[in-house]
């Protein structure tokens, strides 16, 4: 299957931002990346093949040329788009995708590592393709952080756009008992399915 990628140069200040405005723009995913040669950061947002290139650049010059103006860090280096298949998307976060601890309570981790955990660690391990969501947006870490410290008084959770089902999953894990998670991508359902298989979720012995 192929698809189109949006890579975008940003600073940390504005990446938030950023990933929003290409989720609005239509992207089915997006990650951060450093490039191996260098100390810029990339977004990178991933598009049905047959979105408007040009219209999703000019939107995005227009959006950088906003925040420029109110006095954010960005980046002046071209906007740029190439045609990819899903084996190189998947490959190219796969070589950078590191597992995430939250304090001693919990551990994400991809399904090609294993071991990062520590004593007492719940281990949550996710393969989410092209789903959003695989703990490092900074979002995803303040609300994971979030439930790990109040695990104990949360009697229920909602996870409106769920993307890949982490936060909901990863609740269920620490003891949550009511959750609801919903979100309008189709392409989440196999991305939650395959991390709610009974392999991919465990608990380290201290």
């Amino acid at each position: 299957m192929k698809w189109l990628q949006v890579v975008v140069p940003i600073s940390s200040q504005i990446e938030d931002a950023c990933v929003n405005r290409l989720q609005e723009l239509g992207a089915t995913a997006v990650y951060t990346n450093f490039l191996i040669d260098s100390s810029s950061l990339f977004l990178y947002g991933i598009f049905p093949y047959e979105s408007d290139r040009k219209k999703i650049k000019n939107k995005m010059r227009m959006y950088l040329s906003s925040l420029r103006d109110l006095g954010f860090d960005v980046s002046l280096e071209e906007i740029k788009t190439k045609k990819i298949n899903e084996d190189e998307y998947l490959h190219q976060w796969k070589d950078h995708f590191q597992p995430i601890h939250f304090g001693n309570t919990l551990v994400i981790e991809p399904v090609w590592i294993s071991d990062s955990a520590r004593p007492g660690e719940k281990v949550l391990k996710i393969d989410p393709g092209m789903a959003f969501g695989t703990g490092h947006h900074f979002t995803t870490q303040f609300c994971l952080q979030w439930v790990c410290q109040n695990r104990e008084s949360i009697n229920s959770l909602i996870d409106v756009g769920c993307g890949s089902g982490i936060i909901s999953i990863a609740a269920s894990l620490l003891g949550i008992k009511k959750i609801l998670a919903m979100d309008h991508d189709s392409m989440v359902m196999p991305a939650v399915k395959k991390i709610l298989s009974g392999t991919m979720f465990k608990e380290k012995s201290p």
